[in-house]
């Protein structure tokens, strides 16, 4: 829950308005593996939408990028 006095929460995964030190493309590959099982591709996320971070992690374990698979993805039915 967020305490009634935060006026503004951000999230900037790809690193456009604050440095995490790593901690989305840590958190995606880590998704990734669990996902996917195998080694994570390195991740470039500076200025990359989520669906093609997906995009590029589907390439890499071969999985086809279908309007189900996106579906499944990028949807709160997940």
């Amino acid at each position: 829950m967020i305490p009634a006095d935060v006026e503004l929460v951000l999230f900037d995964i790809d690193g456009t308005i604050m440095n995490a030190a790593g901690a989305g493309s840590a958190a995606f590959r880590d998704a990734a593996e669990s996902c996917f099982g195998g080694q994570s591709p390195e991740l470039d996320l500076a200025g990359t939408t989520d669906l093609a971070i997906l995009a590029h992690i589907a390439t890499h374990f071969g999985v086809e990028m279908t309007p189900e698979f996106c579906l499944l993805y990028t949807s709160d039915a997940a």
